[in-house]
């Protein structure tokens, strides 16, 4: 086929080819086959054989190679070609926390094996990327100008617009409608006001200006980290004073300007860049949506902050009542702000609906497998670890992991994990049942501890000093971590299990 359409080509013609990636990271966390519909066919190379076959990234460039055509370029659609918002390349590839749109699946249900966003990215990190992108396109020939591309295309007619980046670093925004035109208009006057407003904070604004073709406006293209980043980083390292630090410092910002006759209500943190080199030069990158009806820096940080828990699951650790006390914004207040953002929600989108609803209006579901597996595990006889982490919220099911292989035989268990280093307490179940428990050996960080008493406290009644009575179906060893502790931590228990008959 390849051969075919390179022979109809003109001498500056292209071949232009969308497919799905046979590697791609939707198959292995859980989507089925495009066109089989079953699990797993294209990882396993089609076991069960038929006519369709998609690809990886090292068979489409043998079959180029293999049909002569030398000048090709990979561009990767991001969630996939069908239903693409973004397109990356090589000279612009995905950056971590970029790729969060994952539940795509409308035509069939899926499994959720993993979390995509977190895989993604530790793809991105160790670059490897191209490997697992969900969909190629592919074009021959000479390469067009551009490194990136997003739509904004599920929004009200006036507010539609592409964003692009060009191979020479031009950041240009283009009105998709008529309507829009205005949009971006204003978008280049709000630059004026913005400036005017920071002049005085640590604040720069991202340069504006309109482009040549007369409709669209142009960007500075900016290197270096968003604040979203640099908050996600104090997290992940437990540094919540430096995390606190932060948004001192962003919040020290947006309160200096005055209340103003007009308000830039997409002030938030992934819209926010800081200097890799110069960690106290902040730009503001995207200001699109400056509206006239006022909003409070009380505003401002409560839609900061509601944007960055909801983008990522793993900030959840966070408790923002703490943070809307310090604040000082009320119960009251939040009821507001959040009745504003479903207005603002409504005014962008203007009737349409987005990718998301047209998605749960199909009835199309996504399982997670671990949830009902659950339930069959809690009926082991008695014969079950359970390991609860706390991270500030205390013991929850949702923060636990079951230790499916710790029983060795009816009456040994080995526990062997790594605790992250945001985790405050520990609590590990060692059975389902009443039990005597004797710990032949703990060890923490590989360091064996004694007297074994001394580094735990448990439910149950000690009977000597490795040894433990428990009359509850609930037995609990519970470990408290010391904060001076940094990084992950390692915990290794030899149990041995004695099960008690249950009486009433």
């Amino acid at each position: 086929m390849l051969r075919i359409a390179k022979n109809h080509l003109n001498p500056d013609g292209h071949i232009a080819i969308a497919i799905e990636n046979r590697f791609g990271l939707k198959y292995w966390a859980g989507c089925t086959e495009d066109h089989l519909g079953t699990y797993f066919s294209g990882l396993e190379d089609y076991p069960e054989g038929g006519h369709a076959r998609t690809f990886t990234q090292p068979q489409l460039i043998k079959m180029l190679a293999s049909a002569g055509i030398e000048d090709y370029h990979f561009y990767y659609p991001y969630p996939d070609y069908k239903f693409m918002t973004t397109l990356f390349s090589e000279n612009r590839l995905p950056r971590k926390g970029e790729l969060y749109d994952n539940n795509r699946n409308f035509d069939r249900h899926r499994m959720e094996l993993f979390n995509e966003r977190k895989v993604f990215d530790s793809i991105i990190n160790d670059e490897l990327f191209p490997l697992f992108s969900n969909s190629y396109f592919i074009y021959t020939g000479k390469a067009p100008d551009t490194a990136y591309l997003r739509y904004s295309n599920d929004r009200a007619e006036k507010y539609r617009i592409r964003t692009m980046i060009t191979k020479d670093k031009k950041v240009i925004k283009t009105p998709l409608t008529t309507e829009a035109e205005e949009h971006t208009n204003q978008t280049l006057e709000s630059y004026q006001l913005l400036l005017n407003q920071y002049k005085d904070t640590p604040l720069s604004i991202n340069k504006c200006q309109p482009a040549s073709d007369g409709k669209s406006i142009e960007f500075e293209y900016i290197n270096g980290i968003t604040l979203a980043e640099k908050l996600d980083n104090y997290l992940k390292n437990s540094e919540p004073e430096l995390f606190n630090e932060l948004l001192d410092k962003f919040k020290a910002i947006i309160e200096e300007p005055p209340l103003r006759p007009i308000s830039n209500h997409d002030l938030i943190f992934t819209n926010i860049l800081i200097d890799k080199n110069n960690h106290d030069k902040w730009t503001l990158i995207d200001y699109e949506w400056m509206l006239e009806t006022p909003i409070t820096p009380k505003e401002t940080l409560y839609r900061a902050l509601y944007c960055y828990l909801l983008e990522d699951e793993s900030r959840k650790t966070i408790n923002p009542d703490n943070l809307y006390k310090k604040w000082g914004i009320t119960p009251d207040e939040i009821e507001a702000y959040q009745l504003n953002e479903r207005k603002f929600q409504d005014l962008v989108a203007g009737g349409m609906k987005s990718i998301a609803e047209m998605r749960t209006d199909f009835g199309m579901m996504a399982v997670d497998p671990k949830k009902l597996i659950n339930p069959y595990i809690k009926r082991a006889p008695g014969r079950h670890v359970q390991v609860f982490f706390d991270t500030g919220n205390g013991f929850s099911e949702a923060e636990s992991i079951h230790l499916m292989d710790a029983y060795q035989n009816e009456n040994d268990a080995l526990v062997d994990i790594t605790i992250p280093s945001n985790i405050r307490k520990l609590r590990l179940d060692p059975a389902d049942a009443a039990c005597v428990v004797k710990i032949h050996t703990l060890k923490w960080n590989g360091e064996t501890k004694t007297p074994i008493n001394k580094h735990l406290r448990t439910n149950g009644t000690r009977i000597n000093n490795d040894c433990y009575l428990f009359k509850t179906t609930d037995p609990q060893l519970h470990f408290h971590i010391k904060k001076n502790e940094q990084g992950d931590k390692h915990l290794q228990l030899k149990l041995e299990v004695a099960f008690l008959p249950i009486t009433q």
